[in-house]
C-alpha cells in the first residue's frame, strides 16, 4: 500500500519535468485575408482615408521567428482644397517580403517586425502612375480560434523611401482571418 501512494505523485511530478519539444510552431503555415482602414497624409493634401484589402502568408522558420509575405491595396479618396468636390480617388498597392517576431505563442499571439518590397501609385493628384520601394513596420495581435483557424488585429505604417518627402505618412489597421496548417 505504501509503494502506490508514493507512486502516483512520483509519476505525475516525471510528467510534468520530462522537457517537451518546442516545435510545433516550427515549418506553421499561415494563409489569410486583412481588411481595414488605410490613412494618407502629405503636404498638399491634409488626410486622405480609404479602405484596405490584402493577402498574406506566413511560415514559421522557428518557434520565435516567421517569414511573412504580403500584398495589399488600399483605395483612397481625397478633396482638393483648391477646388469644389466630387472627391479624386486613389489607389495605392503595396508588397512586401520580412521577418516577424512572436512574442508568445498561446491562443493570443502578439508580434511585430519589418517588411520590405514595392509600392505602388495611381490616381488622385498623383500626375504619373509609379512605383517606389516600401519599407514596413509590422505589428499585431492574433487569437487562435483553433488549430486551423486565426483572427486578430493588424498594424502597419509605410515608409516609402525614395518619397517620404512628397509622401511621409501611409498607415494601414485592419483585421486578419487566417486558416492554419503544419502544426
Amino acid at each position: 500500500m505504501r509503494l502506490r501512494s508514493t507512486a502516483t505523485p512520483l509519476a505525475f511530478a516525471c510528467a510534468f519535468l520530462i522537457a517537451r519539444s518546442a516545435s510545433a510552431y516550427e515549418r506553421q503555415q499561415h494563409f489569410g485575408l486583412a481588411a481595414g482602414g488605410a490613412l494618407s497624409t502629405t503636404d498638399s493634401v491634409p488626410a486622405r482615408a480609404g479602405i484596405d484589402l490584402g493577402l498574406h502568408y506566413t511560415y514559421g522558420l522557428s518557434d520565435a521567428f516567421n517569414f511573412v509575405a504580403e500584398v495589399g491595396a488600399a483605395g483612397l479618396t481625397a478633396r482638393d482644397a483648391s477646388k469644389a468636390p466630387p472627391p479624386q480617388p486613389g489607389v495605392v498597392g503595396t508588397g512586401g517580403v520580412g521577418l516577424t517576431y512572436i512574442f508568445d505563442v498561446l491562443r493570443w499571439v502578439p508580434y511585430a517586425g519589418v517588411l520590405v518590397g514595392p509600392a505602388y501609385f495611381e490616381g488622385a493628384r498623383v500626375p504619373h502612375p509609379f512605383w517606389t520601394p516600401d519599407a514596413q513596420l509590422a505589428a499585431g495581435l492574433d487569437y487562435e480560434l483553433s488549430r486551423s483557424w486565426a483572427v486578430g488585429v493588424e498594424y502597419r505604417q509605410h515608409l516609402f523611401v525614395s518619397k517620404m518627402s512628397t509622401y511621409p505618412e501611409f498607415t494601414t489597421l485592419g483585421l486578419r482571418f487566417e486558416y492554419v496548417w503544419g502544426w
